[in-house]
């Protein structure tokens, strides 16, 4: 999202340094000098700030590990669960990726309409939708999109995986030439 910013960054981040827990080494503690995201409810889930920055992670992780990537411009923390093992470079390492449920949805979406070059569709069709990721509570979107704020930028602004990887199949019904490939598309940490 550099491009709305200028690549400029305004923020300042507060970081643990491992000193007193090596296991919070890299995490975020406060942004902007809070310890709460102050777009959400202060007694949600949503508000606290964890993970890192995405530049760092703890040492010693294994395969039950799971990283948090703590990304303001999106207003919300992202999961990384562990894929596989493999070598980079001679060295043994553990791929983490996105899981799709983080972009999931807690309820059917209700009466929202998507305009495209294609067709208006009423997304209040019966479907069932994935797990709840706590980010959207009402008027969702069918899973795989993540309807970020408008208050951070003031334009409407979705973010999906690549190709709408993991998504609802509707999705790829309103775009030709997508083929979502998990080898090819899902980002890789």
């Amino acid at each position: 999202l550099g491009f709305i910013r200028n690549n400029s960054v305004d923020t300042a981040f507060n970081v643990y340094t491992g000193e007193s827990n090596f296991n919070q080494i890299y995490d975020v503690f406060s942004w902007n000098f809070a310890t709460k995201l102050p777009f959400w409810n202060a007694e949600d889930e949503v508000s606290d700030i964890q993970g890192t920055d995405g530049l760092m992670f703890q040492p010693f992780l294994n395969v039950d590990s799971v990283l948090t990537l703590f990304y303001p411009q999106l207003e919300r923390i992202f999961d990384l669960g562990y894929s596989e093992s493999t070598t980079f470079k001679d060295i043994p390492v553990h791929r983490f990726t996105i899981k799709d449920s983080e972009f999931s949805n807690t309820s059917k979406p209700s009466g929202i309409k998507i305009k495209t070059n294609f067709q208006v569709d009423d997304l209040a069709a019966e479907h069932p939708h994935d797990i709840s990721t706590k980010y959207c509570k009402s008027n969702c979107l069918r899973s795989g999109i993540y309807r970020m704020p408008l208050r951070s930028y003031g334009i409407p602004c979705y973010i999906s995986l690549p190709h709408f990887l993991g998504a609802d199949p509707y999705y790829l019904q309103l775009v030709n030439g997508l083929q979502p490939d998990e080898s090819r598309h899902r980002s890789i940490f």
